[in-house]
């Protein structure tokens, strides 16, 4: 690059500096006068306003002294943000230089950051938001013929250059004028760094498939998938910060939900939306959803609490026979049974009678209500009470004389026309009630009731694999402790019945390693967010429990519909090359078109180590001496009870090690020790995983392997007790083989 060319960056980014430097001080001094004019609003509302209401100039009075602090809080909210944008804009105010020509002039440069920022008085843009639909060009083109859209308008334009330009703490290092291949080393300088307990920032080094995934917003729903460390979270984190910036008329961060299984993942992903200076968003765990949709009696084991049990050697019988119930109970047939049951769902409507006088006949009843579209189940119960309801008050408002004289001849005493008014309408009151009730009681109108019906209906569908479910469920029921996927059921029994009320006021999910539900799940989520677009990041090839998860996107189109666009990612970037290369031998092994689908980001770096070991935990604690560089270092076992086992020799060897050993736990410290199960989603610069090459072959293994060696970015140790198993001996080749 010529020294012309950095100077002259140099000259701009000392401009930007200066504007900014310029612009605090009088931020500062607007927020403290926007701070004293909210006391002194408030404190004058006190003193000097009305407290009581008496006439219409009190409401007045009042209503002009609330907007007036309102409007000075939005303002201060407003300055609050300005300011913390241009503290984070001193140290690195852009990462990015386009320069651009259309047809009607000369080119023009754009600078482009992880924010927007605009002189407030001459509106000159500094630095255009990565949000920008001309920042678009930066991510999605090389130098040439180039286009972006406004408003849904095509703009053509030549792509004159593309420039990566790093600054660090304010301070401008180096400047690259990049095509893709360019931007592909620059991203491999990125991800040679060590990690650290918090997802990062990405906006640098946003890959063209990436930059489309993040900028879909036309359709409902967009699944984002492809494999470990291809920047799934990543990208569906700074697709949540797109929408928010074009869609701020629509929605804001109060309105958007964030989904996992896991507290570990949400304080993962805790930094991103405040560090583009968007405010966070809620975040709920599926388990808390099913909690609060259940009665509070019910016990239910819970996600994890399923996997451990499906997990257990003992008692096989039983095991292969809740497996069997559970394909049924996540199958489409299941869905589609209970779907077709409620859609179908025949009311036993009762004769509408007063003091022996037949008002309406059910069967009358039945056509009646048949010829109204109600849609769903719940309002079309309603319905049926609407138009019981209605009959009774036409009734009761044709006859009111013959009722006035049936209630007198009731009474023995005189009683005034107002007496006789309040018993006319008690009678009527009462004797609605009463259809009511018959109305309920004969339809077993309770979720509980329901779900049994439905499960013993299904099952009598079924061949012998469903033979004793209802049995089962029944028991259960009664037990009030309900199997996992049996909790699920009887939410969407109840979410169909109405028990549940769907949440009206959120208007976009994201979730997370949504292989890992099913389609009962989606069902019950797109039920729940009826108003809601989706945001789904997957990878099949991650779900460590066939029994349970989707297996395929297809699973996905199926629950979505029209309403899903699947959009790939197929290049992993977070391993080295050694460590992808086993990664994708081991998943290669059982999907024959793996390698061929995708590929990985070709980084330097140490081969696997598969160590034979006397003592794993004295060869722990001496691989940790070695990686003390390294910012996080993760110790991936098969289960709690193992975690346990060598987080306390560690502890004794005097290692500082934190241990998760459930999913509401958060990392705090360098070194974690954890089941694999609550590591998806998170990487460490290394991983030592624990007894894995010894269990059983076959495409759950498979998924286990590949989940241990991508959580790896630098190094990866298989520490074993005994030699590498013969079904695994094709692998060798990717390790270096260690015996102590």
């Amino acid at each position: 690059m010529e020294r012309k060319e950095f100077q002259e960056e140099q000259q701009y980014l000392e401009r930007v500096e200066r504007y900014i430097e310029k612009r605090i001080p009088i931020l500062l001094e607007k927020k403290a006068e926007l701070r004293s004019d909210i006391g002194k609003g408030r404190k004058d509302m006190w003193e000097e306003g009305r407290h009581g209401v008496n006439d219409f100039d009190d409401i007045v009075d009042i209503c002009l002294r609330s907007e007036g602090i309102v409007a000075d809080e939005k303002q201060y909210i407003e300055n609050l943000k300005e300011l913390q944008k241009l503290e984070k804009m001193k140290e690195n105010p852009y990462f990015a230089r386009i320069d651009i020509q259309d047809e009607y002039g000369p080119a023009e440069a754009f600078y482009i950051g992880a924010l927007g920022l605009k002189d407030d008085k001459t509106f000159d843009m500094y630095v255009c938001d990565w949000r920008a639909p001309i920042s678009s060009l930066f991510y999605g083109f090389d130098v040439g013929k180039a286009w972006y859209e406004v408003e849904g308008r095509r703009l053509d334009v030549i792509l004159q250059r593309k420039r990566q330009i790093q600054i660090e703490e304010g301070q401008l290092q180096n400047i690259y004028d990049t095509d893709s291949s360019m931007h592909d080393a620059i991203l491999g300088n990125i991800l040679s760094e060590n990690t650290v307990n918090k997802l990062r920032v990405i906006v640098s080094s946003i890959q063209k498939e990436q930059n489309t995934a993040i900028r879909k917003i036309d359709k409902k729903a967009v699944l984002i998938y492809g494999p470990a460390g291809s920047g799934k979270t990543s990208v569906g984190l700074h697709r949540l910060a797109y929408i928010l910036y074009h869609q701020r008329e629509q929605l804001s961060a109060k309105d958007i939900v964030i989904l996992s299984n896991s507290n570990i993942y949400h304080s993962y992903v805790s930094g991103i939306l405040p560090a583009l200076c968007e405010d966070e968003v809620s975040q709920s765990l599926f388990q808390d959803i099913l909690r609060k949709g259940l009665p509070f009696d019910i016990r239910t084991e819970g996600y994890y609490g399923q996997y451990r049990s499906l997990q257990k050697d003992g008692g096989e019988k039983e095991l292969q026979i809740r497996k069997s119930y559970l394909e049924l109970k996540y199958s489409k047939g299941m869905l589609e049974f209970i779907r077709k049951y409620f859609e179908e769902y025949e009311f036993v409507l009762p004769d509408l009678k007063y003091a022996g006088h037949l008002i309406l006949s059910a069967e009358d009843l039945r056509r009646k209500v048949t010829r109204i579209n109600y849609g769903s189940f719940k309002r079309k119960y309603e319905g049926v009470e609407d138009t019981i309801r209605k009959l009774y008050e036409d009734y009761f408002a044709e006859h009111k004389e013959e009722i006035y004289t049936d209630i007198e001849g009731k009474v023995q005493d005189y009683i005034s026309q107002q007496e006789l008014e309040v018993l006319y309408i008690k009678a009527k009151k009462q004797v609605i009630q009463n259809a009511l009730e018959r109305l309920k009681e004969r339809n077993r109108l309770d979720g509980e009731v329901q779900l049994l019906g439905i499960v013993k209906a299904f099952e009598e569908k079924q061949s012998g694999a469903a033979m004793g479910m209802y049995a089962r469920l029944q028991a259960d029921m009664a037990d009030k402790n309900l199997w996992y996927e049996d909790a699920l059921l009887y939410l969407l029994v109840r979410i169909y019945m109405g028990e549940v009320k769907a949440y009206q006021n959120v208007l976009h999910v994201l979730i997370d390693e949504a292989q890992d539900y099913s389609m009962l799940h989606l069902t019950i989520l797109k039920m729940l967010y009826p108003k809601s677009s989706y945001t789904l990041l997957a990878d099949v090839c991650q779900a460590i429990s066939p029994v349970t998860t989707i297996g395929s996107y297809e699973e996905f189109q199926w629950v979505f519909g029209e309403d899903l666009e699947q959009l790939p990612l197929l290049k992993s970037y977070r391993s080295s090359g050694t460590i992808n290369a086993l990664a994708f031998r081991v998943m290669s092994r059982y999907q024959k078109e793996y390698s061929q689908t995708y590929s990985y980001f070709q980084r330097e770096g140490k081969k696997p180590q598969y160590i034979v070991s006397r003592n794993k935990y004295v060869t722990i604690h001496k691989l940790l001496k070695g990686l003390e560089h390294y910012n996080m270092v993760g110790i991936l076992t098969k289960d709690e009870k193992e975690a346990h086992r060598i987080h306390g020799e560690l502890t004794k060897c005097g290692e500082k090690v934190q241990l998760i050993d459930k999913p509401y736990d958060e990392m705090k410290e360098r070194i974690i020790v954890l089941p694999l199960v609550y590591s998806k989603g998170l990487e460490f610069d290394a991983v030592i995983a624990c007894d894995f090459m010894q269990e059983a072959t076959g495409d759950s293994f498979a998924s286990k392997m590949y989940l241990a060696c991508t959580r790896a970015l630098h190094e990866l140790f298989f520490v074993e007790t005994r030699e590498l198993p013969a079904q695994w001996q094709e692998c060798g080749e990717y390790l270096v083989m260690v015996k102590e």
